[in-house]
């Protein structure tokens, strides 16, 4: 939303307005009006300050800005801290989900009954094309966007109170990932062998990598030496392109072991894509990148997600997506008894507990497997036990000896 100023002689006097742009949801232009200045030069004074809190994010709007209006001024303020993917994530939600149903209403009147009846809503009937609703796990987006927003609202005084407190959020029911067996993937893989899509699948179901983290890795970021790879950026895609940025948390940056697999894929790949680069000669843009276009271009994630599941579903496999690979992986290190803490640290999660949380039904089956191992084992320590020891006769508790009658004892 751009906003705007100028200045305006009002009979003696100047006066400064404010023009923030318009109403999303009203389609109103909204001004604001600061008059009573004697002179051209105070009056740009006061604009020129005007505008400088707004860009600092301190600029006081009117008391009757609306919802949206808000929204919409604070993630453009917002947006120096939010990747351009989050950015246009809050957007869409603003737009297609907040703006049409609660986006007129003052902010100031905002209460927390206005956004459990939102939530209710988009749980119902949110979706733009079709019938049905929005799934919880969006609508808890939206929650999230709310509370961020509106807690900054009371940070800087526009609310005493921040409604999105009071109001419960909608809680996604975890699914269970679906992932390959042993067969499964080897059946895959083999299908896909001779494609360009089989060196990146073998790494991801090797490794454990994320989409982004396999379409971002470079060649410096191998070592065959050590057998070991080092995730350092992620490659994202946006409205303005494609995009290489920072590992979100620190515990994303991690260096991974290879398997011996991976590293001879590893190695017919680079080689094939050196005879790739000779064919193309001044045409080939060579970025440095592991898994690129014929013509060195990175991949586009978006596409290359979409043939592989496209490639998975061909076998039989309708369910199974790019990021199965991962769910596979980790689900075979921990059903081999990987701790869940070296496990961790291999995905590149924050803390095991983000592990544990989504790999609670693999966890849930080697409860059961240990269980019967202390079974087996005790029942054969017992059976020894049994074998090798006569069972003792049982002791017969002693009696003190009483004193004779009239008499002390001996």
């Amino acid at each position: 939303m751009a906003t705007k100023g100028c200045i305006v002689r009002r009979g003696g006097t100047y006066s400064v307005v404010l023009s923030l742009g318009r109403d999303p949801s009203t389609g109103k232009r909204v001004q604001k009006w600061y008059g009573g200045h004697r002179t051209r030069q105070e009056a740009e004074r006061h604009l020129a300050d005007l505008l400088r809190q707004l860009a600092s994010g301190g600029f006081l709007p009117p008391a009757r800005e609306s919802t949206a209006a808000y929204l919409h001024r604070w993630l453009e303020a917002s947006r120096p801290r939010l990747s351009p993917k989050t950015a246009e994530r809050y957007g869409e939600l603003i737009d297609q989900a907040i703006a049409p149903r609660i986006g007129s209403l003052p902010l100031r009147e905002l209460r927390p009954l206005h956004l459990q009846s939102l939530y209710r809503i988009l749980l119902e009937s949110g979706r733009l094309r079709g019938k049905g609703g929005l799934s919880a796990q969006t609508v808890l987006g939206v929650h999230r966007l709310l509370h961020r927003a509106l807690a900054q609202a009371v940070q800087d005084r526009l609310l005493a109170v921040n409604p999105a407190d009071a109001v419960v959020a909608p809680r996604p029911r975890r699914a269970e990932q679906p992932v390959l067996d042993e067969e499964g993937l080897a059946l895959l893989l083999h299908s896909l062998e001779g494609t360009r899509l089989w060196t990146p699948a073998l790494l991801a179901a090797t490794t454990g990598l994320r989409r982004g983290e396999l379409l971002a890795l470079r060649w410096d970021d191998v070592d065959f030496q050590a057998g070991a790879l080092t995730v350092c950026r992620s490659l994202e895609q946006t409205r303005q392109g494609l995009r290489f940025k920072e590992p979100k948390t620190r515990s994303s940056r991690r260096r991974i072991s290879l398997p011996g697999l991976a590293i001879e894929a590893l190695l017919r790949h680079r080689a094939e894509q050196a005879r790739e680069r000779l064919r193309l000669g001044a045409a080939y843009r060579d970025n440095g990148l592991v898994f690129a276009e014929a013509d060195g271009r990175p991949v586009e994630p978006d596409p290359f997600s979409a043939a592989f599941h496209d490639a998975a579903a061909r076998l039989g496999f309708p369910r199974v997506h790019l990021h199965t690979l991962r769910h596979t992986h980790a689900s075979q290190l921990l059903r081999g008894g990987v701790s869940v803490t070296e496990v961790s640290k291999r995905l590149g999660h924050a803390t095991p507990l983000v592990t544990l949380t989504v790999y609670a039904h693999v966890l849930r089956g080697e409860d059961v497997e240990a269980a019967r191992l202390v079974d087996r084992r005790l029942r054969a320590a017992l059976a020894e036990t049994r074998k090798g020891c006569r069972r003792p006769a049982p002791r017969q508790p002693e009696q003190a000896a009483r004193p004779p009658p009239g008499g002390s004892p001996p």
